[in-house]
């Protein structure tokens, strides 16, 4: 099941003015990938909202793998807490006892610049890391054009030492990994991300 994955999916990103052909591509996707669009979505607003983090490396853009892990967790918090799994009778990785622990923060909290300090801390350095791992493993690897490369190759780097104050900022963000993006790609996300969002939105369409 690799129909995001395709060239054609990701050269539609690029040639055509709409979200039409996109679209398409969407809903001939297994409604079980939630991972996969979870990880487009997630690059996509970075994209859109933090073009500051990237950093080209020839071919590609590089993005911090904290940053892709810290809206992993700003999306899937309020769905968590709701008790809305992926599916009926899974479980979902990620959630661990760290990320429980951020019960009582708003996922707005989860935001550049913001500090936590002891048990927030030590909790949201826990929870990016096993956000971050989830990431790799799983959508980042098998989200892969036609001939098995994946769109978006990801790295895990490691998990920062513990402190009794957390901050997030880029050197907290860069120490859990990288993600890459072709260029190709990241211009065209930048370009339609309003329209990603929409896609990937149930109802976003209408």
């Amino acid at each position: 099941m690799r129909c995001i994955g395709t060239p054609s999916f990701w050269s539609c990103l690029t040639t055509v003015p709409g979200p039409c052909r996109c679209y398409a591509g969407i809903l001939r996707q297994e409604k079980s990938a939630t991972y996969k669009l979870a990880l487009i979505r997630c690059i996509s607003r970075i994209s859109d909202a933090s073009l500051n983090v990237a950093r080209e490396a020839g071919e590609y853009v590089e993005l911090p793998l904290g940053l892709v892990a810290l809206n992993w967790i700003r999306m899937f918090k309020p769905l968590i807490e709701c008790r809305l799994p992926q599916r009926p009778g899974t479980k979902m990785g990620f959630v661990t006892e760290a990320f429980r622990a951020l019960g009582p923060l708003a996922a707005l909290d989860l935001r550049l610049g913001a500090i936590f300090a002891e048990g927030a801390a030590s909790a949201l350095r826990s929870a990016l890391g096993d956000a971050a791992r989830l990431i790799v493993d799983m959508p980042a690897r098998h989200l892969t054009f036609d001939d098995d490369r994946p769109v978006f190759p990801s790295f895990y780097g490691h998990m920062p030492k513990p402190a009794l104050q957390l901050t997030i900022d880029q050197d907290l963000l860069w120490a859990y990994g990288t993600a890459r993006a072709a260029l190709n790609i990241w211009h065209a996300m930048r370009r339609m991300s309003a329209y990603i969002e929409l896609m990937l939105t149930p109802n976003g369409s209408d």
